[in-house]
């Protein structure tokens, strides 16, 4: 998906709306004014980050996701069910995650899905 493009259409809409709203005829008015505003609220939820912190969600054990380190390394990662006891911190980190080559020893700090490609 292109954001910028999603966003500019939306806008255009948002504006032509505007353009369409008739003075003094609220009954008219009323539905573009609703729409405008969940336009409004789209625009801002896509320019939110794709980013989720591990404090507010973890992705569902087995799915390789896209993870970020509190050192700012990056790489594809997956959580797993496996007792503490049975693996290395340097393995795995406290909430599940696989830690990769260049993962070890960090804690993941932020992950996000990775999107299936568009066809």
């Amino acid at each position: 998906m292109d954001k910028k493009k999603v966003k500019e259409l939306i806008q255009e809409v948002i504006n032509s709306n505007i353009d369409s709203l008739e003075f003094g005829c609220d009954k008219h008015n009323a539905p573009l004014r609703k729409a405008n505003s969940l336009l409004h609220d789209a625009l801002i939820e896509l320019g939110k980050s794709d980013w989720v912190s591990v404090e507010d969600g973890l992705p569902p054990y087995g799915e390789n996701v896209l993870a970020i380190s509190k050192d700012g390394y990056m790489n594809v990662s997956y959580r797993r069910k496996i007792p503490r006891d049975k693996i290395s911190r340097e393995v795995m980190d406290d909430n599940g995650f696989i830690l990769n080559f260049n993962l070890h020893c960090s804690t993941i700090t932020h992950w996000k899905p990775i999107d299936k490609l568009e066809e």
